[in-house]
């Protein structure tokens, strides 16, 4: 941790994609950024203040004489991504030049960055705090356009908004119960001595328009009315929160829609389909996926992961076993189906129409995963007549009657697939990250536990506690005070650069 996060050195990382592409940015941040920068440059570079806020093409130069031109930014402390001095250098993006770029820098006594270690600068000088800091690296990882926006309004601050409006809550209350206590009536009973610190009419009114039931306050002296008022509104949005990031869990991570079936029944050919190129072997002997295939595509401004697996059969080999093994996992992990059978198998006027998939897909409705059931190999029916009787019985069960190999019906795939994406609200304004709903959710239970307690009638000095226990999770959200092991956790994930 300490050798982590040391600020007193100056630290220099690529901060593109490392590869060869148009051009790399390499950022410098510290009190001997300009200084270092200077000992590269083959022409003068103005004075810190002159150059701050303002770029400039210089030569920089390389190993055995090489030298090369970049586009430096300058940005003066405090005005920076991380609060310090910091320059940041656009030159091609060579590899070979930008390793011995990195290795001037580190020769001149910069040092390389660790992961995340500008966002925990930015977080130190002030620039910002620990939600927005995750927010960097959420934005990088978004899967989806909806994930995208929801971390760039984190960013933006929208997250550090709500938890601050929330701890302002806590703030309020507990302030008022320090100041009764601090100066208690004549009495002693403070909150009967002191009505109108707590607006009890007010306080009244709104637990009515609440739909909290009179007999739970009625009773209830004036202090307790109304801290009740105010922490169960602030109970359901922390709920809210915490039911956000749930429904969102999947799409955040990118959602994964498994292609299941018996085997034969088309599943390597619509996942060829599907992602626009072969990448599946397809052969007419039955089994011939033995394991699962793996790929992402971009449906809808959102990234599926798809997932062609062996056939669920019986297995005759071992190596197919271990496929349909791999296969029922999948199953288990999935976050929507596409439940596969072949025209051939798809028995319309039957008793049982879909007999080898309907433990499949009853299994997954009672676990319910969102499943699509493909009816597949359309073009080998007899004629046009058939092909309505098989659509028509098809649609009645949900199903969609496709030919994988000639592309016909996988519109209604791709439809299913787009629905997926669309589980997003537009009106939801932020989201909490994994440690945010933990904190959330610890914050959440503390005020519970006061709220039942005001209900029981205990005086506000007691209920107190845990609001102090609330107002410390909600703070850790926002606060680079948390403990040390949190900190490191957080910037860990981060990758070098940012």
């Amino acid at each position: 941790m300490e050798k982590l996060y040391r600020t007193e050195d100056t630290i220099c990382a690529l901060c593109t994609p490392p590869g060869t592409g148009a051009l790399a940015i390499i950022r410098v941040s510290g009190s001997r950024t300009y200084s270092t920068i200077r000992r590269l440059l083959r022409q003068k570079l103005p004075p810190k203040r002159e150059a701050a806020g303002r770029h400039f093409l210089r030569t920089l130069k390389l190993d055995d004489g090489v030298s090369v031109e970049a586009v430096l930014i300058c940005f003066q402390s405090p005005h920076s991504f991380t609060g310090e001095d910091v320059i940041e250098i656009s030159l091609p993006g060579n590899t070979v030049m930008v390793k011995q770029l990195l290795q001037h820098l580190v020769e001149l006594g910069a040092r390389p960055a660790e992961p995340g270690e500008f966002s925990f600068r930015a977080c130190v000088y002030g620039r910002m705090d620990l939600a927005q800091a995750e927010a960097v690296n959420e934005s990088i990882r978004a899967t989806s356009e909806q994930m995208l926006r929801l971390s760039l309004n984190q960013l933006a601050g929208e997250t550090s908004h709500h938890v601050q409006k929330w701890l302002d809550i806590l703030n309020n209350l507990l302030a008022r119960v320090e100041v009764v206590h601090d100066y208690p009536g004549d009495a002693g009973e403070v909150s009967s001595e002191e009505p109108e610190i707590w607006e009890e009419t007010a306080s009244r009114e709104e637990l009515r328009e609440l739909g909290e039931p009179a007999e739970s306050y009625q009773s209830l002296q004036p202090a307790s009315i109304f801290a009740l008022a105010r922490l169960l509104p602030l109970a359901g949005e922390l709920d809210t929160s915490i039911s956000l990031h749930d429904r969102y869990g999947a799409l955040r991570r990118g959602l994964k829609v498994v292609i299941v079936g018996p085997p034969n029944v088309g599943k390597s050919t619509l996942f060829n389909r599907l992602l626009g190129f072969e990448r599946a072997i397809v052969a007419a002997a039955p089994g011939t996926t033995r394991d699962y295939l793996e790929e992402s595509l971009l449906i809808g401004g959102v990234k599926l992961s798809l997932v062609d697996t062996a056939g669920l059969r019986h297995a005759r080999h071992l190596v197919e076993m271990l496929g349909v093994e791999r296969a029922q996992r999948l199953l288990a992990e999935s976050d929507a189906l596409i439940l596969m059978e072949d025209a051939g198998h798809f028995y319309p006027d039957g008793r049982e129409r879909l007999p080898r998939i309907a433990e499949t897909w009853e299994s997954a409705r009672e676990q319910e995963i969102p499943t699509l059931v493909v009816i597949n190999k359309a073009d080998t029916l007899s004629d046009e007549k058939e092909r309505s009787h098989f659509d028509l019985h098809a649609k009645s069960l949900g199903a969609a009657l496709i030919s994988a190999i000639e592309g016909t019906g996988v519109e209604r795939v791709v439809g299913f697939l787009r629905e997926l994406g669309s589980v997003g609200d537009s009106s939801v304004r932020f989201l909490l990250t994994d440690r945010q709903r933990t904190l959330v959710v610890r914050a959440r239970q503390s005020i519970e536990q006061a709220t039942e307690s005001l209900r029981l009638g205990l005086p506000l000095d007691v209920v107190s506690i845990d609001l102090y226990d609330a107002q410390k999770a909600l703070a850790q959200i926002l606060s680079m005070e948390s403990h040390q092991m949190v900190i490191e956790q957080v910037f860990s994930q981060f990758c070098v650069g940012k």
